[in-house]
């Protein structure tokens, strides 16, 4: 047996009661109307006996006070109803947010959970294309040449000091073509000073907050599987679950920037305890690739990669912002300082320890140099 008393919770009946509720007050305010009409004919009534029979008088006084009873208690009524009204429109507007948060999560999960699936998919395809590729190339003999390669029209990195196409790069144009074939619409139409181009790009920087088709650093390509999560599943899952918590508007079209976090690189967050000067990786303060000196005023926060920041906390001036001795570190300089200095001095940077490069990033980037250019 449905219980009376309690309270619905769907939009679609909450609306059904506010209709019910609606027509209650409708009709209390007509009936409202009525009695105070009733009540002032009988105090006119009352009136007119005055000078009368005292029963007269206490009969039209006993109809007048039963009238403003139910005048009074239909007021009441109506206060009852409007609240009630009132306490029903807000449930209605919380149901209609939370099925609408539910519909949309649902969405994208459901789009999410698909293109999950589909990656396995797509990615024993890439490597059942790939392996065809490579067969190919390897029944090319290296030594033998196609054709000529025009040496300003060919992308950058591609060399050949016979001035001839290599069996990577055609093979390569084959595979590309191919694809183009079955699938035009993921090709970009391009122009250089020689004519017209047609080419397919990478998004180099996937788990950026915003992608980026390039990157002051490539890294290597991620297979399907990987690409997928960062690019697709993970932020709208990442969305889904924003939107369940209230944090997000429930639309689908909602293209925010969404942090991303790469899946296989761990941070930790330092605090400097004095003035440093240090060499550092790049972030996206730098336009260049590679390392820079950069200096961490004292109680400034920066992250580094799990192993860089092992070699820092044993040069013993920094803590990790996370330990019991970095938040006592922080509360006692907000204490002292009221406010935690995180950008350089306006009037120059400060007296500083100068470190050098103890994460040893100018010699790797050294060694990198003399390998590549001998």
């Amino acid at each position: 047996m449905k219980n009376p008393f309690k309270r619905s919770t769907d939009s679609a009946s909450i609306e059904q009661e506010l209709k019910r509720l609606g027509d209650r007050k409708v009709e209390a305010e007509r009936r409202r109307s009525e009695v105070l009409a009733a009540v002032e004919d009988a105090r006119e009534a009352r009136r007119n006996l005055l000078d009368g029979d005292q029963a007269a008088i206490d009969q039209a006084s006993v109809k007048l006070k039963a009238l403003q009873i139910e005048a009074a208690d239909l007021a009441e009524l109506l206060d009852d109803l409007e609240a009630a009204i009132e306490a029903a429109s807000e449930r209605f507007r919380h149901a209609r947010d939370q099925e609408a948060r539910a519909s949309t999560t649902e969405k994208l999960e459901a789009v999410a959970t698909k293109v999950e699936g589909q990656a396995g998919q797509l990615e024993a395809a890439a490597k059942a294309l790939a392996k065809v590729a490579r067969l190919m190339i390897d029944s090319i003999p290296e030594e033998l040449g196609i054709a000529p390669g025009h040496a300003a029209n060919r992308p950058e990195g591609r060399d050949d000091p016979r001035g001839m196409l290599n069996r990577v790069e055609m093979v390569g144009a084959i595979v590309a073509d191919a694809l183009a074939a079955e699938m035009p619409q993921i090709f970009d139409a391009g122009s250089d000073y020689l004519g017209r181009t047609r080419a397919l790009h990478c998004i180099t920087e996937p788990n950026a907050p915003m992608p980026c088709y390039s990157a002051r650093e490539v890294k290597g390509p991620l297979a399907a599987k990987e690409i997928v999560a960062v690019l697709i599943v993970d932020r709208l899952r990442d969305r889904a679950a924003k939107i369940k918590a209230g944090e997000l508007e429930p639309v689908l079209n909602d293209i925010r920037p969404v942090s991303v976090k790469p899946p296989s690189v761990n941070s930790v967050e330092l605090v400097a305890t004095e003035a440093v000067c240090l060499f550092i990786p790049n972030d996206f303060e730098m336009i260049e690739a590679g390392s820079y000196r950069k200096i961490l005023t004292e109680g400034q926060f920066h992250s580094f990669r799990e192993d860089h920041a092992a070699k820092l906390l044993k040069v013993g001036r920094f803590l990790k912002r996370s330990s019991p001795e970095g938040q006592k570190f922080v509360a006692d300089l907000l204490a002292k300082n009221s406010t935690l200095k995180r950008s350089l001095h306006r009037h120059g940077p400060p007296e500083h320890v100068d470190l050098g490069d103890p994460l040893g990033l100018v010699e790797a980037e050294q060694e990198a140099l003399a390998e590549t250019f001998g």
